[in-house]
């Protein structure tokens, strides 16, 4: 039995917990996806108008969101176009799908950046307390659903490894035969109760 085999797609929990967060917060875009070797790979949309952020990989430290990764700690701001702080990589597609408010929050599962949750407006108001505690919730469940399926992954292959030690080692037949020697020695030396 594999352990890949019985896991869920983690994509799956991804669009999951944006689908929630997003009837949660009331935000008119959700977004996110998976991080892969500090690459974040946005796949997963609600309430976007564009194609434009469909697979885009970003960067550590490229972006909000690689800025998030970098960081691992939630990061916002209230007009993309114009933000200082984060470096303009994907101008392009993210104003185009005209995106100004905007707050990347990373899903971290043991030290690592695994995948990140994105809410944004159209308008540079920025996000509000609540909302922003509303998609930090998000991210926990989420990272501990990540959590869980490793721990069970893990589990799964301490088993196979179990399994497959045992099936390895195949029985000596030569101490197989002297431990029935053995018996036999020991049973014609012992006197027979029933008779």
């Amino acid at each position: 039995m594999r352990p890949w085999l019985l896991r869920p797609r983690d994509a799956d929990a991804v669009r999951a917990e944006l689908r929630r967060m997003a009837a949660d917060t009331g935000l008119p875009l959700a977004f996110g996806g998976q991080v892969h070797d500090d690459t974040l790979l946005l796949s997963e949309f609600f309430g976007t108008r564009t194609g434009a952020m469909r697979g885009l990989a970003v960067l550590p430290r490229a972006g909000l969101g690689g800025a998030s990764v970098a960081s691992r700690r939630p990061i916002s701001v209230p007009d993309y176009r114009r933000a200082s702080t984060i470096t303009h990589d994907y101008d392009e597609p993210v104003l185009s799908e005209g995106i100004r408010s905007i707050l990347a929050v990373p899903v971290v599962v043991d030290g690592q950046a695994r995948a990140v949750l994105y809410g944004a407006h159209r308008t540079s108001a920025p996000i509000g307390g609540r909302t922003a505690a509303a998609m930090v919730a998000a991210a926990q469940r989420l990272s501990d659903e990540l959590r869980v399926r490793d721990e069970v992954d893990r589990r799964m292959r301490m088993r196979e490894a179990a399994l497959t030690n045992f099936a390895d080692q195949p029985a000596d037949t030569e101490q197989i035969r002297e431990v029935h020697a053995d018996l036999r020695r020991l049973a014609a030396d012992t006197p027979d109760l029933a008779g």
